[in-house]
């Protein structure tokens, strides 16, 4: 009668395992969490984004003198997108 018992316990123990098995998400959370709140902290994080910052500026900036200075000369023309709609075919 000992045995059964003995074989019993194995597939057990095993059921319980699977069972209790904790969820993966869990631990990516955690883990995602302090890693999320250590970069949020710190100074390299700030300075990228006032780098970022300043290149956007100067990109939004550098566009809008460009298509201000060519407006004025692109005043009285249509554009080839315009004329693609606008104009009759020739048949």
């Amino acid at each position: 009668m000992a045995a059964l018992p003995e074989a019993a316990a194995p597939e057990a123990a095993v059921a319980t395992r699977a069972r209790v098995r904790p969820s993966r998400r869990a631990g990516w959370r955690v883990v995602a969490a302090k890693e999320f709140s250590d970069g949020i902290m710190s100074i390299r994080l700030f300075i990228l984004i006032a780098l970022l910052g300043l290149a956007a500026v100067a990109a939004i900036y550098s566009t809008a003198t460009y298509v201000s200075g060519n407006a004025q000369a692109a005043t009285g023309s249509t554009g080839l997108f315009v004329q693609l709609f606008s104009n009759q075919p020739s048949s």
